[in-house]
């Protein structure tokens, strides 16, 4: 019983500060990306043996500058290419890993290639998706289509567990994920796909002007992409040998508990969205 009534609790506070940091304005919106993103990061360097302080603060570091950056390039992404943006962005990303790999060599660790190496990946596996979503909030009014990503990213957890726990008989993939199967995840699209379209009715803003085709064909790729997260983080996790990623939120495990489907939604929505920008 308190188990369930601290997974309850941690699960409002963590669905309120996502709504909060997405309903609120932009600088909310850029606190909850730097929130998510350094957390991510530091939690996937404590599960890979990379404690190092002054390394910890220069990948997080970096994981700060995708987000500011991307949200910069993101701005104009929407609007029509700033060159301008793109090089000054790109000129101090490009710094930061130039200085990350020279901290390296000064670093006394002894696997120097497997700390740098679990720092990219850091970068690449967390830090890049969670910028990413800027490119979402900037691609409706308000940021109503990064709401309505997560939306469907519970809706699916909701309908796949749901389905998958009364009738769930056939296994998704045993090896990563014995709890999965393959009626839970058609559960979980069917009830994101409905979704949809009653959300581009009761709040046509959320397309951003695409029209209820463009929600349609989003709520079909996102369960896809939410189940491959998953499972990507399954694999992280199996690989490192531990249960939860780690213990920030009680009854939940995690950070990178929560945000698994997240970080391969958030790329798989950004193209999804340029190709709807180059064929509609």
């Amino acid at each position: 019983m308190n188990n369930l009534l601290s997974r309850t609790l941690t699960g409002i506070i963590y669905v309120a500060i996502i709504v909060a940091g997405l309903c609120t304005g932009h600088v909310s919106f850029m606190a909850l990306g730097c929130l998510l993103a350094g957390l991510g990061v530091a939690e996937f360097l404590n599960l890979t043996g990379n404690r190092s302080l002054p390394m910890l603060i220069a990948d997080l570091t970096g994981a700060l500058i995708a987000v500011a950056g991307m949200d910069t390039v993101a701005t104009t992404w929407v609007n029509g290419w700033s060159f301008p943006a793109l090089t000054v962005w790109g000129l101090i990303f490009t710094a930061w890993f130039a200085m990350r790999f020279v901290a390296q060599i000064y670093s006394k660790d002894d696997a120097p290639l497997r700390r740098l190496a679990c720092s990219m990946m850091a970068l690449m596996y967390v830090a890049l998706p969670v910028a990413l979503m800027s490119c979402v909030y900037n691609a409706s009014e308000g940021g109503a289509l990064m709401m309505a990503v997560f939306v469907m990213i519970w809706l699916n957890d909701t309908g796949a567990y749901l389905v998958g726990s009364q009738i769930g008989r056939h296994k998704l993939f045993e090896r990563l994920s014995p709890k999965k199967s393959w009626e839970g995840f058609v559960g979980g699209m069917i009830l994101t796909m409905a979704s949809a379209p009653a959300m581009y009715h009761f709040f046509p803003e959320v397309a951003g002007g695409r029209g209820v085709w463009f929600m349609v064909g989003l709520g079909m790729i996102v369960p896809i992409a939410a189940t491959w997260g998953d499972l990507a983080e399954s694999m992280l996790k199996r690989s490192l040998h531990v249960k939860d990623s780690g213990k920030i939120l009680p009854g939940h495990g995690g950070i990178l508990d929560r945000i698994d489907s997240l970080l391969l939604v958030v790329p798989v929505t950004v193209t999804y969205i340029g190709i709807w920008r180059l064929f509609a």
